[in-house]
């Protein structure tokens, strides 16, 4: 199932778990992996949600969700 970024926002807000389920899920698409972890690193502060999701994302075999997980990362440690 594909996600728009809004839904995306939405989740990490209210439902971050959720959020990272959806995130670790084998039949995720790229679009909702890769904009789904820059979401996740940006509107969830807690660790131990976001780190797995972003260690699991950074080997992934797609480059765009790769990219994603790093920008996640990357918002998540400087904010």
């Amino acid at each position: 199932m594909s996600y728009s970024d809004h839904q995306l926002t939405e989740l990490a807000q209210t439902n971050p778990k959720e959020l990272a389920r959806i995130l670790l899920r084998p039949s995720s698409d790229t679009r909702t992996l890769s904009f789904g972890a820059e979401i996740l690193g940006t509107e969830v502060k807690e660790e131990e949600t976001v780190l797995p999701v972003i260690r699991q994302l950074l080997k992934h075999v797609n480059a765009v969700v790769r990219e994603g997980a790093v920008i996640g990362a990357s918002s998540f440690y400087l904010d």
